[in-house]
Formats: C-alpha cells, sequence, structure tokens
C-alpha cells in the first residue's frame, strides 16, 4: 500500500485524497472542538458557587449579573465583596419571610417591575430589552425586588406589637 501511494497510480491517488479529507476532517473538528471549549468552559465558571447562604448557592454568574446591574444604575463599577454581600443580604431577607410566612408572590414581584418600568418611562418588555441589551437577566432585577419587598413586610410583622 505505501508503495501504491508513493507510486502515484489510481489507487494511491484515491488514496491520496482519502487521506487527505480524513485530515481536513480532523482538523475542522479539532478546531470545532477548540471553540466550544472556551464557551463551555465560561459558562461552567459562572456556575461555580461562590457563598452558600442557608443552603442557597451564589454562583459567579449571581455576582456577575449584579454587578452589571448597579453598575447600570449607579454608573460606577461596584467591588465584588459589596456585591456578595448584598447578595447574602437579600437572600437571607427572603429566607427569613419565607420562614415568617411572608411568601411575596411573581404577580407583586412583576406589579413592581411594571411600577419601576413606568417611573423610566418604559412598558415592562422595553425594560426588559433595555436590561438585555446591557447584559442583565431580567431574573437578577426580579429577584432583588422581591427581597426589597419581604423586607419591609417583615419588620412591620415582626415589630407590629411594639
Amino acid at each position: 500500500m505505501v508503495l501504491a501511494f508513493l507510486g502515484g497510480d489510481a489507487d494511491g491517488a484515491m488514496m491520496f485524497d482519502t487521506l487527505t479529507a480524513l485530515r481536513n476532517l480532523l482538523t475542522v473538528t479539532i478546531l470545532v472542538l477548540a471553540a466550544a471549549v472556551p464557551a463551555s468552559t465560561a459558562r461552567a465558571q459562572q456556575q461555580v458557587v461562590v457563598v452558600v447562604v442557608n443552603g442557597e448557592p451564589i454562583t459567579a454568574l449571581d455576582i456577575e449579573q449584579r454587578t452589571k446591574l448597579t453598575q447600570l444604575s449607579t454608573h460606577k463599577a461596584p467591588a465584588r465583596q459589596d456585591v456578595i454581600e448584598e447578595l447574602i443580604t437579600e437572600k437571607l431577607k427572603v429566607r427569613e419571610a419565607k420562614r415568617l410566612g411572608l411568601d411575596i408572590s411573581n404577580a407583586e414581584v412583576d406589579g413592581a417591575y411594571a411600577s419601576m418600568a413606568s417611573r423610566m418611562r418604559f412598558t415592562p418588555e422595553q425594560l426588559t430589552q433595555q436590561l438585555a441589551k446591557s447584559g442583565v437577566n431580567v431574573g437578577t432585577l426580579k429577584h432583588r425586588i422581591k427581597a426589597d419587598l419581604a423586607w419591609p413586610q417583615l419588620v412591620r410583622g415582626r415589630y407590629r406589637g411594639s
């Protein structure tokens, strides 16, 4: 076979074409896999749990999203530790509200979101689009709203008698 390949007869040319095709296929496969690895690695890194608060994880993606949201609203880049502390506080507020039987419904969160959009002279859909343009998932803002709605109810319920 090697002699035929080197000799240049018809079988050798066909084998050369087959090897070239296989080499090209292998090259394309390697390039596709190489392109996919950074994307999957980036997703995996974003799902890395940074902190666990009462069994609830805060991931690198949560921190990244909250950082973008804060930067969008304040026009300043927050310190990573400040973002983590804010997320921890929110998790604790929501958890404590649930523990005391206060459940903030999705309808309440959506209403507050719509009200916020209205104050900004947007529809909720337009606000969602603006957030997406800035790389912020709407769930990030809605989680913050939920914590902000839970806290006053929690405080009123706890200190109602005093």
